[in-house]
Formats: structure tokens, C-alpha cells, sequence
């Protein structure tokens, strides 16, 4: 049986990032650092403006400020210690300043929720221009659109996915960064205005829930951590939003109805999710998650992407190469002897469903041959030969 493939979306040119270090001073510094040094002086400014502003001390503020670097710098330390790599999780750190803030607070004998609002707010800052260093550098990314950003072979020399170079990534960090600017005015003017104590607290983690509830699915990172085919930022997100609407049900925080609204329509969307996955029985999404996508491409670097010189690591025109994912998806490559390439695709153990195998060859596609079309050959049960045609080819 031979099924004809539809082309994936064409990705069309764009103009590309800057490198990852911007010129500062006379220097080239890394953009991300510079980034997270704003970030940090933005937040001390909004955090010791929003405590004079409620007459509290701006030294208790100065003291928590600390506390929070000191956090921040620790947790990282510990993370890098314990994964052997450096590794900033936004959500770790959110909780751990506000767990430190809250004892500190504890200890000195004063009130919680005032200072929390300010701490908190001026954490949403830090992000917020945190995430303009993701996007210049490149982590965080999202994934394959029809608009977006592309990196360079710069970025790649800085930790950035080599098979990715060149293809246009949707701006999610652009998005969040936004998005957390926003929540962080609007947090600002309930303080302003007089609102009551963990107002602006609760505000924040609920709306920051839904935004980084949503940009998950928009996600396209290999490093994101999944349990049951949804993130632990989902699952994170879904916790503090719940826990943020039954804090107020006690009268632990000032409550806002949408806040439940939330909560029920996030657990919704995973119930929804899972019942999907229940009733397809064989869905290709553990797959296709950002880790085993990056797997399968890792698999298949040993094959020259261009269809001229076609000689490699892989050998010559002719020569297969078969390598299997650690979720034991079998992939050989093959670069046809006129022009074009062929894949083998099947499952060590299993039949692999024909939905599965178009999944797996539209990845192929995007990433190693933008804009070609493909067609999938099935003879036999669970094997599938993708066949792609060399026009669009040419990058490498």
C-alpha cells in the first residue's frame, strides 16, 4: 500500500537572530546574563516602589531582595550539583523565594502577604526579562511554525540544537515575556490601588498559571520534563492555581471566582487529553514530545541532509544506516542513487500504526528537508518506507 504524504507546512525565509553575546561596553557579553542583570535591577526598583508606596520599610524589602538572590544562586548551584548541568527551572525557583521570604518574614515577626505581593511582582519582572535572554540565546524555544525566529550556527556553538539551525521556531519566550510584563502592571496597579493584602499575590498565580498552562503546547524544547504526555510546568500550573483558589475558600488570600473557573477548566483540558489518548489506544504524542524528537533527529545525524555530495558519515550514496530510540522506534537512512532519501521506519517491539508512522515522518521532514513532499510506503505490517523527493532539499 502506498500512501501519499502530505508536504509539511513550507517554512519560509526569515531574517535571523542576532548572535547569543551582545556588545556591552566594549565587551561581548553573554545576552542571557545581561538579561537576567536587568531583570534583577527592574525588580528591585518595582519591589522597594510597591513597599514605600503601602508605607512598609524598604530595608525589610532590601533584606528579602537578598534572601531571594541567595535562593536563586543555591538552588541553581544544588540543581547543577545534582544533574551534573546547569539547569534554572522558573517554577523551583518562584516557590523556593517564596517559601525563603515567608520565613524570613516568619522569623522578624511580620506580616506575610504585604511583602509577598511586592516579592512576588518583582519575581514576575525578573522573569519577564529573563525570557527576552531565552529568546536571544535560544533556550526555552518553541517549536516548528509557519512564522517565527531562527537561529544560527552561533547559537548552536552555545548549546542550541545543531538540527534546528535555520528552521523558524514560534517566539514562545517573546510571548511569556509579554504575557508576564502585563500580569506584573496589572499586580502593580491592585497594590496601588489599595487592594487588599495577597491580592496582587493571588492574581499573579493564577494568571501566570494560565499563560504558562497554555505556552506549553507551544514548547519545542528537549529538556522539558513530562509525566503522562503533559509537562511538569502543566502540572505545576495546575497545582498552584488550585491551591491559590482554596487558599482564599479558607480566607488565607483575598479570593476572585475566575480563579476556580481556572483551575476547573485546566484540569478539563488534561482530562481531555488523556481521554484522547485512551480511546486512539496507540497515540504517536509520547513520541512526538520534544525529548524523543530530538532522540530520533540525534539518531539520524549521522546521515548528510543535502542530497548534493552525497557522501558522510553515513557512507556513500546507497549506504543505510539503522539506529533505535530509547522508546524503540527502529530508523534506518538511506540517500537514493538518482536523487532523494529514503526512510525505514518501525518498532522493536510492536506494530507500529500507520498515524504513528506519518507523525514520525513529518518530523523527519521538517527538520531535515524543509518543504519537500513525502509519500509512506507500507508492505508489510508495521513497516514504513518514507520516500522523500529532492526538491526543497539543500540544508545541511
Amino acid at each position: 500500500m502506498i500512501a501519499a504524504g502530505e508536504p509539511p507546512r513550507r517554512l519560509l525565509a526569515v531574517g535571523r537572530l542576532p548572535g547569543p553575546d551582545i556588545a556591552f561596553l566594549g565587551q561581548r557579553l553573554p545576552a542571557f546574563r545581561l538579561c537576567g542583570y536587568a531583570g534583577l535591577v527592574c525588580a528591585m526598583a518595582l519591589s522597594q516602589a510597591l513597599v514605600i508606596d503601602r508605607g512598609l520599610s524598604p530595608w525589610v524589602m532590601m533584606l528579602l531582595t537578598g534572601t531571594a538572590v541567595a535562593t536563586f544562586l543555591t538552588l541553581a548551584m544544588l540543581t547543577k550539583i545534582a544533574s551534573g548541568r546547569e539547569q534554572l527551572t522558573y517554577y523551583h525557583h518562584e516557590i523556593a523565594v517564596l517559601a525563603t521570604s515567608a520565613a524570613v518574614l516568619a522569623l522578624l515577626g511580620l506580616p506575610l502577604l504585604p511583602y509577598l505581593d511586592a516579592t512576588l511582582l518583582g519575581v514576575g519582572v525578573f522573569l519577564a526579562c529573563g525570557r527576552l535572554g531565552c529568546l536571544l540565546t535560544g533556550c526555552c524555544h518553541g517549536r516548528l511554525a509557519p512564522w517565527g525566529v531562527c537561529y544560527t550556527a552561533e547559537h548552536a556553538h552555545q548549546g542550541f540544537p545543531g538540527y534546528l539551525v535555520g528552521l523558524r521556531l514560534f517566539p514562545v519566550q517573546a510571548v511569556e515575556s509579554l504575557a508576564a510584563f502585563a500580569i506584573v502592571v496589572v499586580g502593580s496597579r491592585l497594590v496601588a490601588a489599595g487592594a487588599a493584602p495577597g491580592a496582587a499575590l493571588a492574581w499573579y498565580v493564577a494568571a501566570y498559571g494560565v499563560v504558562r498552562f497554555a505556552l506549553e503546547f507551544l514548547r519545542g524544547d528537549a529538556d522539558r520534563r513530562y509525566w503522562r504526555g503533559v509537562s511538569e510546568a502543566q502540572w505545576t500550573s495546575l497545582l498552584l492555581v488550585t491551591g491559590a483558589f482554596l487558599a482564599a475558600r479558607a480566607g488565607w488570600l483575598p479570593g476572585a471566582t475566575w480563579h476556580g473557573a481556572a483551575a476547573a477548566s485546566m484540569a478539563v483540558v488534561l482530562a481531555g487529553i488523556a481521554g484522547y489518548r485512551w480511546i486512539h489506544r496507540d497515540p504517536p504524542y509520547v513520541l512526538l514530545l520534544p525529548q524523543h524528537t530530538a532522540e530520533l533527529l540525534d539518531a539520524l545525524a549521522v546521515a548528510p541532509a543535502s542530497a548534493a555530495g552525497r557522501t558522510g558519515a553515513a557512507g556513500p550514496t546507497g549506504a543505510i544506516t539503522t539506529k533505535t530510540t530509547s522508546l524503540g522506534v527502529q530508523v534506518s537512512a538511506e540517500a537514493l542513487p538518482a536523487a532523494g532519501w529514503h526512510y525505514g521506519l518501525s518498532l522493536r517491539s510492536g506494530t507500529m500504526s500507520p498515524r504513528t508512522a506519518r507523525g514520525l515522518a513529518e518530523v523527519i521532514c521538517q527538520h531535515r528537508h524543509p518543504g519537500a513532499r513525502f509519500e509512506i510506503v507500507n508492505r508489510l505490517p508495521g513497516v514504513f518506507h518514507v520516500l522523500i523527493e529532492p526538491a526543497g532539499e539543500g540544508r545541511t
